[in-house]
């Protein structure tokens, strides 16, 4: 309470537990909060830190958590469990090889004891691949209709090129309500298809009964054919953001990315529409080129058809519009910008990455 807040609240791990409770009393007879809490609390979500600072309202338990002024939440009979795991900690090297890399039980479980690490390839693979998750998540995926999977780059560890998350989408109203939830956290060593192949396979051992109607992808052809591949009946869309920001696509033709709510049928003859539109320079020329051979497709002097890189059935959207259907990836940008800033570094130590990671479940666990 009050300045013991103010002095606490800035540490890196803040723990709640089921009897915890947060507060500003000083508030309520027209004091200030301290320094520490005004430097905290208007950077709560929302205008929750003007509500706390100006009622001095308490919140409890797992509120503290949701509300992020808390990182972890745990009962408190787990307290001990928790002081002895912490115990168990010892400053390990950094590995230099994937061979190298053994996990300690401590990094292989949860703050609650679950076995964290799913599945490790081992470290004979020279493409080794590790899979993180609870059978939790996997229950979330179990009954997830829409999954949403991509990857982020700065926050792997030295030894792996990405991190790959798969997350689901619980629940029928789920896409409404927005109630997107990390499951599955992979460390890829690379971005080739074989290895994006061996994950799916992997990912449908340990989660048979998977069967998402739709899953959302970015435009990655490694990613996309491997999951074709292992999953061949869920339709694969691809992110309408990354359409639309495509490097090679120039402002002045961005009404081209309206061709993903036309009639999939309708959408060569429109794009044709909008080139005759256009001043024919250089430069749109070769951008208008690119964009049917990697999106539409074109066809030969000799009559031969050259199928797009990414055909239109991927990145349209005309049939999942009136449904309200997600047609974008950044909700997963979002909890990678969130995973970055939980790290505080690029690239950070094996290490530090998996405490993060274990960080985030808690707060899975928690929603």
């Amino acid at each position: 309470m009050g300045g013991g807040v103010g002095i606490s609240v800035h540490g890196r791990y803040r723990i709640a537990t089921n009897v915890s409770t947060f507060a500003m009393p000083e508030t309520a007879i027209g004091f200030h909060p301290d320094v520490g809490g005004s430097f905290f609390l208007p950077r709560l979500s929302g205008h929750l830190g003007m509500f706390l600072a100006l009622s001095g309202y308490r919140l409890k338990g797992r509120d503290i958590c949701h509300s992020g002024i808390a990182t972890h939440y745990m009962h408190l009979d787990e307290i001990s469990r928790l002081e002895y795991q912490l115990s168990q900690i010892r400053d390990y090297n950094e590995p230099t090889t994937l061979a190298e890399l053994a996990l300690p039980a401590v990094y292989q479980q949860t703050a609650k004891g679950e076995q964290f690490l799913l599945y490790d390839s081992g470290k004979d693979d020279v493409h080794r691949f590790l899979i993180f998750g609870t059978q939790r998540n996997l229950r979330m995926l179990r009954q997830s209709k829409i999954s949403l999977a991509d990857g982020t780059f700065k926050t792997a560890p030295p030894l792996f090129a990405q991190v790959y998350v798969m997350h689901g989408l619980p629940g029928d109203d789920a896409m409404k309500t927005g109630h997107l939830l990390p499951s599955l956290f992979v460390l890829l060593p690379n971005k080739t298809e074989d290895t994006y192949r061996r994950m799916w396979e992997q990912i449908r051992l340990l989660c048979p009964l998977a069967q998402p109607e739709k899953i959302l992808l970015g435009f990655e052809k490694g990613a996309i054919n491997s999951f074709e591949h292992v999953w061949p009946n869920i339709v694969v869309k691809c992110c309408f953001f990354h359409l639309t920001h495509d490097e090679e696509l120039a402002i002045r033709i961005r009404k081209i990315s309206a061709l993903a709510f036309a009639l999939p049928a309708d959408v060569p003859n429109l794009f044709g529409q909008v080139a005759m539109d256009l001043p024919l320079t250089p430069e749109i020329a070769d951008v208008l080129d690119y964009f049917e051979r990697t999106y539409i497709g074109h066809t030969l002097a000799s009559g031969c058809h050259i199928a797009a890189t990414f055909p239109i059935d991927l990145w349209n959207y005309h049939f999942s519009t009136p449904f309200r259907l997600s047609r974008t990836n950044k909700a997963v940008e979002a909890w990678h910008r969130s995973l970055n800033a939980t790290v505080g570094c690029n690239h950070p130590t094996i290490w530090k990455f998996i405490f993060a990671l274990k960080r985030e479940q808690g707060l899975v666990e928690v929603r």
